[in-house]
């Protein structure tokens, strides 16, 4: 990619109560706990809201955080433990790995998505005619609406 800020990843969280999906371009893979920080804030801005819309007795907290165990985020430090693991230990209430030996069924909402998401980066692309470099900031763009 040739983003002009030097953006390289894209990481995604959805919340599977709702549907709802945060985005968020990184430079680096380290910046994936700045990430998560503020998919918590932007969830718990938005969770009395949903409770209302949704007739719930209590608002939304986030329950699992589910992860793919690719060494993307994790590193052999002990347990497997890195700094996005500390940070999720106290967004969510517990973390699961899923492993590239997973039913499929496992992924199947996140793959989804990302197929989803994907299709309408290129389209969003295509109808503003934006070049290739923007990619990440279409994405971010497909992400929120």
């Amino acid at each position: 990619m040739c983003d002009p800020n030097g953006f390289r990843f894209f990481i995604v969280l959805i919340c599977t109560a709702t549907g709802g999906a945060f985005g968020e371009p990184l430079r680096a893979k380290s910046e994936a706990v700045q990430a998560l920080r503020a998919f918590a804030k932007w969830h718990r801005l938005r969770a009395e809201v949903i409770a209302v819309k949704m007739q719930l007795a209590q608002p939304l907290h986030l329950g699992l955080l589910r992860s793919g165990r690719y060494g993307a985020f994790t590193t052999k430090w002990g347990a497997r433990r890195t700094l996005l693991d500390e940070e999720a230990y106290k967004v969510f209430l517990e973390r699961y790995f899923s492993s590239k030996d997973s039913p499929r069924t496992a992924t199947t909402k996140v793959e989804r998505f990302w197929r989803n998401l994907c299709d309408a980066t290129g389209a969003a692309m295509l109808a503003s005619g934006i070049g290739q470099c923007y990619s990440f900031y279409a994405t971010r763009f497909v992400v929120q609406v």
